[in-house]
């Protein structure tokens, strides 16, 4: 489990994985649905086979911090708006 989860538009996944990039450099493990070009072997992203939701639910409620990157995607986005409400 992670320190931090990101929640973010998916139009938005470069800014989440920048965001990202600078929390792990800062010594975090940070947990985002989407592992983009995870280089540093952190677990991330959805497991094959797995019920999309569970696992977002379970990160986000293990993480001790959940950050949303809230542009406006992502206030625009159902499942976004799934993720505040949890």
């Amino acid at each position: 489990m992670a320190d931090i989860a990101i929640s973010y538009a998916h139009a938005d996944a470069d800014a989440a994985q920048e965001l990202r990039t600078l929390l792990v450099a800062a010594g975090h493990e940070v947990w985002m649905d989407d592992p983009g070009n995870d280089d540093v072997g952190q677990d991330v992203g959805i497991p094959v086979g797995r019920e999309h939701w569970e696992v977002i639910r379970r990160e986000f409620a293990t993480a001790h911090l959940v950050i949303g990157v809230a542009t406006a995607a992502w206030r625009r986005s159902a499942y976004c708006e799934r993720e505040r409400e949890f």
